[in-house]
């Protein structure tokens, strides 16, 4: 690949040096100026497309033969061998049937990617052609851990390979240096928490609640380091409970990484941060317990305070503080903690820690309480400092016969000594601070006899089961010696393995690719055949659509002249009813008119009575005269 770039910059050197002389050709400043601008403009526009398309197309490598193959042929034909050697090629086949790289799946279709292959790390740079992270890390190191610190891998031997590559060649080192990279194996492969809980999402609510993440705007599934890089303070505000820390380079890091790297540091630092060991020496945080063993954490570690929410999901008494204050004072009544300066709520073992003479000065009616949580602080720490040196010890062992994990691991061993020197001092300050407030009480009369005793006996039972856990520790210590012995023996006997299969791949990739071949011109001959029955079997299709066609079109005026001919005797019929209907019409009118004029003649009559008998009257009355 790198071979072409140097092609295609070798074949826009000449064009950028006739332009250049052309700058200096130019007397005026201001045309010189443009002049170069558009050299410039012109440079990018033929150097950006090809080396995009370089970037993009030419994954590979060449087979034991020296025979160049892109990486479809080798997913195709050697999946194992890019697994181990190159994790990144990342990519899927099209509809076709066409192996596409990664870079071109996010091209064309990213709605896709982050639906079925959100594990495929990597963005655009400023070209817009898409990176894949392993190019991020070599390239932009700084950006990734303020951006995208869920990219989750490592260098060996120079390059840096993702999480799923490491947790298949090094899963001891990586259960020992990183148990923050959170996910689990699906069908014989390793998935980061992002692909579960885009495929999977019912797997991690019902195995591991202890994978901390969200869904951001876009409907996206990121771990909580990424949510610390980019929105610390909606973390904050939302997740109290994803408890963790910043290291040396400003990178957020979960409290299993914490506890099981730096137990010491853990519990002089965060001792509410809440949660133990497995018999594998795997920290869980509590909500991990609660949710697994309920019993168990309730026997156990009855200083959890929390409680499930509607989904049934434990969340511990500051995320409940922080989401409804009314509730727990009303439910939980028993969660004793305080705000400090800045208006955040903290629970008694925090303030144990930290500042418990506040705690006895403005809530002495806690002081048994809180002199038990330090009794459960001081045998936590006492512990820690075992468990620090027990995965010490271990850590040697993995690295002992791999010269490329120990540069790998010099980082974190280097980190691990300075938090330890920073957590002895801090360890003998909080011990002063303890020991002070417990003679300020008993000074006090805070504490009776009884209480003291409990808190004797409290710390007495705290120690014998630090005491049994140390036990199967010591265990494991010797059978990981044993491991590594025998994985020294594995060592050697797969070297011998690998170099003899080498030589007989050597030998068979010859004839190997003379049948591939040969199955490649079956294969080609099959297609021709099929398609020529396809296009026939097209050609019928087209033939017998065209005769439904007809014969529809044919059905449809029908329907369509017997139609017309029903609407047309509706019409006549509609026109006979209205002519009766005016016939009827006009003889009512008639009748009417007839019955005006009698009624009208009968009127004139009765005005001519009175008129008749009133010239009656008068002839009378003469004759009278």
């Amino acid at each position: 690949m790198y071979a072409l770039v140097d092609g295609v910059k070798a074949y826009l050197l000449p064009f950028a040096a006739a332009l250049r002389n052309q700058v200096e050709e130019q007397e005026d400043p201001e045309m010189k100026r443009r002049v170069a601008i558009v050299a410039a403009l012109l440079v990018l526009a033929f150097a950006a497309p090809a080396l995009a398309q370089i970037r993009i197309t030419q994954l590979g490598d060449y087979d034991e033969v020296h025979q160049w193959h892109d990486a479809g042929w080798w997913w195709t034909n050697h999946p194992d061998w890019v697994r181990s050697h190159h994790p990144t090629w990342w990519g899927d086949y099209d509809d076709g049937h066409v192996w596409r790289p990664a870079g071109w799946w996010w091209q064309s279709n990213p709605g896709w990617v982050r639906r079925h292959h959100p594990e495929w790390w990597g963005d655009w740079d400023d070209n817009h052609v898409w990176q894949p992270a392993d190019w991020w890390w070599q390239h932009r190191t700084d950006w990734v851990r303020s951006h995208h610190p869920e990219w989750w891998g490592d260098y060996y031997e120079g390059a840096w390979y993702p999480a799923s590559w490491w947790v298949v060649n090094f899963p001891d080192w990586v259960r020992l240096y990183h148990p923050e990279w959170w996910g689990a194996p699906y069908q014989g492969v390793w998935y980061p928490a992002s692909w579960w809980a885009v495929n999977q999402p019912n797997y991690i609510v019902e195995n591991h609640p202890d994978w901390w993440g969200d869904y951001d705007d876009s409907g996206v599934w990121y771990p909580a380091s990424y949510y610390y890089a980019n929105r610390p303070q909606w973390a904050v505000t939302n997740h109290p409970d994803w408890w963790g820390d910043y290291d040396d380079e400003h990178v957020w890091r979960p409290a299993p990484y914490w506890w099981q790297l730096q137990p010491e540091w853990a519990a002089v630092h965060h001792p509410d941060w809440w949660g133990d060991f497995d018999d594998r020496h795997q920290w869980y945080p509590a909500s991990y317990w609660w949710h697994r063993d309920p019993d168990w954490a309730r026997d156990n570690h009855p200083d959890w305070s929390g409680d499930f929410d509607d989904r049934h999901v434990w969340h511990s008494d500051e995320w409940w503080q922080r989401r409804d204050p009314g509730w727990v004072s009303a439910h939980h009544p028993d969660w004793l903690g305080a705000y400090d300066q800045q208006r955040n709520w903290h629970n008694l073992s925090w303030w144990g820690a930290r500042d418990p003479a506040f705690i006895q000065q403005s809530h002495p009616q806690w002081t048994f309480a809180l002199q038990r949580a330090i009794v459960q602080q001081q045998v936590q720490r006492e512990r820690a400092t075992q468990l620090a040196a027990a995965v010490a010890s271990q850590q040697r062992q993995v690295i002992a016969t791999n010269h490329e994990l120990a540069q790998t691991s010099a980082r974190e061993v280097a980190r691990q000594q300075r938090l330890q020197q920073e957590a002895v001092a801090l360890r003998d300050q909080q011990l002063r601070l303890q020991q002070q407030a417990l003679q300020q009480a008993r000074e006090k009369n805070l504490l009776n006899e009884q209480q003291l005793s409990q808190l004797k006996t409290a710390q007495q039972q705290a120690e014998q089961r630090a005491a049994q856990k140390a036990a199967p520790q010591h265990e494991a210590q010797q059978k990981a010696a044993e491991a590594q012995g025998a994985e020294q023996q594995r060592a050697a006997e797969k070297a011998a393995s690998q170099h003899e299969a080498q030589q007989q791949k050597a030998t068979e990739a010859q004839g190997a690719e003379q049948q591939r071949a040969a199955e490649r011109a079956a294969s080609q001959h099959e297609a021709q055949q099929k398609a020529a029955e396809a296009q026939g079997a097209e050609q019928q299709r087209a033939a017998e659509r065209a005769a439904a066609q007809r014969e529809a079109q044919q059905r449809k005026a029908a329907e369509a002249q017997g139609a017309e001919q029903q609407r047309a005797a509706e019409r006549e019929a509609a026109q006979r009813e209205a002519q009766q209907k005016a016939a009827e019409a006009q003889g009512a009118e008639q009748q009417r008119a007839a019955e005006r004029a009698a009624s009208q003649h009968e009127a004139h009559q009765k005005a001519a009575e009175p008129q008749g008998a009133d010239q009656r009257s008068r002839q009378e009355h003469k004759v009278q005269q």
